[in-house]
Parts: structure tokens; C-alpha cells; sequence
């Protein structure tokens, strides 16, 4: 991968499941109300590396993946007046219409015509990319590129949080032990969980919960989860699950193990829709939480969280790649296997 001219870029695109090609594309250029980042990191996330393993039904192919990134200013539109060149930047990756129903509540997140950076349109695996400039949150100079990389992830932590009403007191089990159920783990002992139980097969994962504050740790591949929370909560089940691993198999289970009257929130995207056991639903009154995309307001928090060093991000980042190697690093994160967490793509000048 050569320099090239100031007129063009690099993008990684993935034009099909496991097809990721590196090409040159023109440099945008920012319109009035627009901006162009220069990208120093991207992390991988969950949702790209099932876009890149399978046909995802969230997805668009082909696609410039990335979402979870932060950048320097490059260049700004006419009408822009808050931003300045050289700016350290992240993004608000959730495009609303700004004309639903929705949007005119204020619920711009589940607008009916949202549209994301990286699944339906271009986002930031890219050397430089052109966003609106409403949906740019400048950085303070006291954080790192890792740190900010890791506030998008971060934020839906705590969407998900939120959306669970976690309180003082909840017993809560985290199915899946990935970057962001690690992070949710850490959320929900900020609001108060007095019993947080994380549950994996990968053992380095586990020792990573334990290692973040988690009270209990269970291998999956080693104890049955069900017998682990009866024997804590002495057979009544906890309050909440966090569904993060998005396989049947642990959706089943995080039905076994919340209580009658119990809430479980279904973090995971899959790639494929599932089924789901209504009979045992119903019976139990469970409620189900569905978790789709934050608010603007939840990235400062996340931000503040990350600052104040309530929320850790940097024991999450297992490995990093450049732009060329990016094949290299999508069959890495999406093999999920032990000792890989968080893979970030190194792209700009600043995050070398």
C-alpha cells in the first residue's frame, strides 16, 4: 500500500463475506455544513466482524465498514464555525432523517430512516471521511487516540444500561464477555449492581472480568451458568441478564436463569434473525429489552466515564493492525478465540 497523491485515498471495502478489498477512492471534500476526519483509530466491532463471517441483514455490500473511530480535523465546510482544523474528533455514527415521528420526539435513535456509518453507508476504515457536523463531538486533549476509539462501543454500553434501568441493588449476569460486555459490566457496577456475574467460555475473557471489578466470574465450557446462579441467589434467578454473546444457545440460558418478573436485554446483533422460546417467555413474565443505538447525550457520558476513569477501556485492546493488514485483522476479532478482545486498525499518522 504506496502513498498517495493528496487527491486520493485508502479504503478497505468489503465487497462480500470475507472479501475485503484495498482501493483507492477520491478524497471527499466537506460541503457547507460537512467536515473531513482524518481517522487515527478504528476499532473493530462485533457487528462488522458478523457483517464480514455472513450475509448480515444490517449490513449493505459493497461497504467501507467502521464506526467506532476517532480522527484529527482536516478540513471543515463554509457554515462550520465550533470546529477548527486539527481538531481531535469522534463521531456520533447514526445518521436520523430528522423528519419522522420519531426524530420529532427526540427518539432520533430508532428514527424509522436511521442510517449508520459502516453498514449503510460508507464509514471510517478509510484515511479520511466526510460527516455532517452535528454529529462530530470534539475531544479534550487529556485523552488518548486508545480511549477515544473506545467511546462509540462505550456509549451503547451505556444505552444498554439505561434501557435495563440498572439500579442500587440489581443482581445482574453478563452472557458473553467481549469488549462490550466487559463494558457493560463496568456500567452497571457504576449504577449499582451488587451482584455481577459474567459468563464465558474463553478464559482469558473471564479473568479480564475479574480483573475489571466482576464479583463472580463462570466458564461456561467448565460450570453450568444455572447452577452457578441459583447457588449465588439461592434459586430465585437475578434481576437482569445482558444477552451479549448472540447465539441461541446463551439466549436460551439467559431465559433459565433471570426470575419470574425478570428483564433480559438483548445486546448481541446476530446475523440471522433467531428463535426464542414464547412459551417460556410468557410463563415467566419475562420482559424482553431490545438495544439498538444511543443517544448523542450517552456518548458524553461515556466520554466523562472514560475520563474519570470509571469506565477502562485500554485492558480491552488485545491487538492492533494497519490499514493493510485489515483482512489479517477481521479474521482475528471474528474468530473470537482466547487472548483476543478488542482489535483496533491503526490509520492516520497520529495513531502510528
Amino acid at each position: 500500500m504506496n502513498t498517495l497523491t493528496k487527491e486520493k485515498m485508502w479504503v478497505a471495502r468489503l465487497l462480500e463475506p470475507r472479501k475485503i478489498k484495498l482501493e483507492e477512492n477520491a478524497k471527499p471534500e466537506p460541503g457547507k455544513n460537512e467536515a473531513i476526519i482524518s481517522v487515527t483509530m478504528c476499532g473493530i466491532c462485533g457487528s462488522d466482524a458478523n457483517a464480514y463471517l455472513y450475509r448480515a441483514n444490517f449490513a449493505t455490500y459493497p461497504v467501507v465498514q467502521g464506526h467506532e473511530f476517532v480522527g484529527v480535523i482536516e478540513k471543515i465546510g463554509s457554515n462550520v464555525e465550533k470546529l477548527k482544523e486539527g481538531d481531535k474528533v469522534t463521531v456520533n455514527p447514526a445518521l436520523s432523517c430528522r423528519k419522522c415521528s420519531f426524530c420529532g420526539e427526540g427518539k432520533y435513535n430508532i428514527c424509522t430512516n436511521l442510517k449508520f456509518l459502516g453498514d449503510q453507508l460508507d464509514g471510517a476504515f478509510a484515511e479520511y471521511i466526510k460527516v455532517p457536523v452535528d454529529r462530530i463531538i470534539p475531544l479534550s486533549s487529556d485523552m488518548t487516540f486508545v480511549q477515544s476509539a473506545l467511546i462509540e462501543p462505550t456509549a451503547m454500553a451505556v444505552h444498554a444500561v439505561n434501557r435495563a434501568n440498572v439500579k442500587l441493588g440489581t443482581k445482574v449476569v453478563v452472557i458473553g464477555a467481549g469488549p462490550i460486555g466487559l463494558l457493560i459490566c463496568q456500567m452497571a457496577m457504576v449504577r449499582g449492581a451488587s451482584e455481577m456475574i459474567v459468563a464465558d467460555k474463553r478464559e482469558s475473557q473471564i479473568n479480564l472480568a475479574k480483573s475489571l471489578g466482576a464479583k463472580h466470574v463462570v466458564n461456561v465450557s467448565e460450570v453450568h451458568l444455572k447452577e452457578k446462579v441459583n447457588e449465588i441467589t439461592g434459586g430465585e434467578g437475578v434481576d437482569l441478564v445482558f444477552e451479549c454473546a448472540g447465539a441461541k444457545e446463551s439466549i436460551a440460558e439467559a431465559l433459565k436463569i433471570v426470575k419470574n418478573g425478570g428483564d433480559v436485554v438483548m445486546v448481541s446483533l446476530p446475523a440471522k434473525d433467531l428463535t426464542l422460546p414464547i412459551v417460556q417467555i410468557s410463563l415467566k413474565e419475562v420482559n424482553l429489552v431490545g438495544v439498538g443505538v444511543y443517544l448523542q447525550r450517552e456518548i458524553i457520558t461515556a466520554i466523562n466515564l472514560i475520563r474519570k476513569r470509571k469506565i477502562k477501556v485500554e485492558p480491552l485492546v488485545t491487538h492492533t493492525f494497519g490499514l493493510r493488514e485489515i483482512r489479517q485483522a477481521f479474521e482475528l476479532a471474528a474468530g473470537r478465540e482466547e487472548g483476543v478482545c478488542k482489535v483496533i486498525i491503526k490509520i492516520g499518522e497520529a495513531g502510528l
